[in-house]
């Protein structure tokens, strides 16, 4: 079962098989759930890029077409001449 070191109120409390199973259980399909809502949730890993670093991102590329995939209201051009606006800045 583990020592429980961080939760010492959970040590001191019974655990039965069919409540461990039970959490188990909840756990798994929880797991299910969360993979099968987001799995067709896809992140270019340009404007992750982007979004983590800026400047570390080429704008003549394709960066900003995959943004405006990604979030359909962005106007590609103005997007572009931000993040060289941002670059000459710096």
């Amino acid at each position: 079962m583990g020592r429980k070191i961080h939760f010492p109120t959970l040590r001191n409390a019974p655990v039965s098989s069919a409540a461990m199973a039970g959490m188990k259980g909840l756990l798994k399909s929880l797991a299910e759930n969360f993979t099968e809502r987001f799995n067709d949730f896809k992140i270019p890993k340009q404007v992750l890029l982007f979004v983590r670093n800026p400047f570390a991102v080429d704008v003549s590329g394709s960066c900003p077409a995959e943004a405006n995939a990604v979030m359909p209201g962005i106007d590609e051009a103005a997007f572009q001449l931000e993040c060289k606006f941002r670059a000459l800045m710096c």
